[in-house]
């Protein structure tokens, strides 16, 4: 357990040190701890593959309800989408009705908000042994702050393109 807690400080430290250089700062605001860690971990491992040139190509694969594409409404805020993921907040969303409703549900938000809901105890349970699973679902989530809908494209397909874009 204390591992957990010394790798929470180290994060936060990061975290410090991210913003202090204009880098930003992901807010997780999770209460528990093992989630937070998690959480944490999956959007640090998300950052470092948005700023590979391929996974970046996801943002021109998809576009806003009016078809103005992702990079065009990140370039429009002269931001990559490493420092816009970096802006996110991260919120536990485990007593939420989507996610005590929606069993295989981890994370979500509505288009263009940049609050994230985790559930939070499943998100952590789900993804201990698969950092590169619980990455594709923040890359996901951080496309739907930017302004992606859903339904269309379904959601299996969204994981899908980033999965492919971004897995590697």
């Amino acid at each position: 357990m204390w591992r957990r807690s010394l790798a929470s400080v180290i994060v936060c430290v990061a975290q410090i040190s991210a913003a202090a250089t204009g880098g930003g700062q992901t807010h997780c605001q999770l209460a528990d701890s093992e989630s937070r860690f998690y959480v944490q971990h999956a959007i640090n491992g998300a950052m470092h593959r948005l700023d590979a040139p391929e996974c970046q190509r996801v943002f021109t694969d998809f576009a806003n309800p009016l078809g103005r594409s992702l990079r065009a409404t990140l370039d429009g805020d002269g931001i990559d989408g490493a420092g816009f993921l970096a802006n996110l907040r991260f919120v536990e969303g485990g007593n939420t009705d989507q996610c005590l409703k929606q069993q295989e549900l981890m994370a979500f938000t509505a288009p263009g908000f940049r609050v994230i809901h985790v559930c939070g105890r499943r998100f952590a349970r789900r993804f201990k042994g698969s950092s590169k699973a619980a990455e594709m679902i923040i890359i996901h989530e951080t496309l739907h702050a930017i302004g992606l809908g859903e339904n269309p494209p379904a959601s299996e397909d969204i994981t899908a393109q980033v999965t492919r874009r971004c897995g590697v």
